[in-house]
């Protein structure tokens, strides 16, 4: 009897373990193919291409096309752009294409590890390029992002020097 509650206390906790490693959201490689904005990314993972978003937060460039947003927000941002042209290409400065990057997938967006543990998004953010979305649900990165922008209003970078900008974010 104690034999047959040994294997299925066995077989249960095999099974537990197995479950855990196949359903574990662990980053993966992936080859930056092409950075078309601070906010669009284009990877490939064994021959297949996907484009991919940072992961909890909104960028600059989300202005553009925004109907409820007025029409000072993205003339503000191109008068932006225009005094800082390096920042419209920050994360392709940052970034090297056919180079391979741990990525994680959440929430139909990518957690791209840029520079070391720390991720395109907190670099966004730190420059000022990005504002952290208003409704994260992750914990731990919504601290990481809370940190990035107190960083960035504190050293008055990207959005936080420019009033009309920072109102402008405000929307997403």
């Amino acid at each position: 009897m104690f034999k047959f509650f040994k294997k299925i206390i066995f077989i249960y906790f095999l099974l537990l373990f197995c479950i855990g490693t196949l359903s574990a959201k662990e980053p993966f490689l992936a080859i930056l193919n092409g950075v078309y904005s601070n906010g669009m990314l284009r990877f490939s993972y064994d021959n297949f291409g996907f484009f991919c978003k940072p992961y909890g937060i909104s960028v600059l460039e989300d202005i553009y096309g925004d109907k409820r947003l007025p029409k000072n927000c993205t003339d503000e941002l191109n008068l932006f752009y225009r005094q800082s042209p390096l920042l419209k290409y920050f994360s392709l400065n940052n970034l090297h294409l056919k180079q391979t990057y741990h990525l994680e997938y959440k929430n139909n967006s990518c957690l791209v590890y840029s520079n070391g543990k720390k991720t395109l998004s907190e670099l966004l953010v730190e420059e000022g390029l990005a504002t952290k979305q208003k409704y994260l649900d992750d914990k731990e990165f919504n601290y990481k992002l809370d940190n990035a922008q107190k960083r960035a209003i504190f050293r008055n970078k990207g959005l936080h020097k420019n009033t009309i900008l920072r109102n402008c974010m405000l929307y997403f």
